[in-house]
């Protein structure tokens, strides 16, 4: 319930917080409030739920954005420059990607699912449509 709560950003971790997630003697130390989303314009995010159950906690920013496939390539392209500015500024600099397919109305069928999940094996084993 609580991974379920900070992935659909309705809780985040207080500053104070331990790390979620945790083993279970550790799970005292963890510390929620109520999400709140601030920053310097839509898509940025200073405090709380990371993408993908990954924690964020404080002066971690966040930029997100629903891309096009021309996008993701354009993405690739400044790649270099991303990670030059990430080694001059010695800052981890972190990716998270969630595909979504389907309309929300009609369940896709095995077959599909399979076949796309053959080609996001090639980039990860854990890059993967789950039914």
């Amino acid at each position: 319930m609580i991974s379920a709560s900070l992935n659909a950003r309705f809780t985040q971790l207080d500053p104070k917080s331990g790390k979620w997630p945790c083993e279970y003697p550790s799970a005292q130390g963890i510390k929620l409030k109520v999400a709140t989303v601030s920053g310097s314009g839509a898509g940025v995010k200073e405090f709380g739920s990371g993408f993908g159950g990954i924690e964020t906690g404080p002066n971690i920013l966040v930029a997100r954005s629903e891309l096009k496939p021309s996008e993701i390539q354009d993405l690739s392209d400044i790649m270099p420059k991303l990670l030059e500015i990430k080694n001059k500024a010695n800052i981890p600099l972190s990716f998270r990607v969630q595909v979504e397919f389907g309309d929300g109305q009609t369940q896709p069928d095995d077959e599909t699912v399979r076949s796309l999940n053959l080609l996001l094996a090639d980039i990860s084993d854990d890059f993967q449509f789950e039914k």
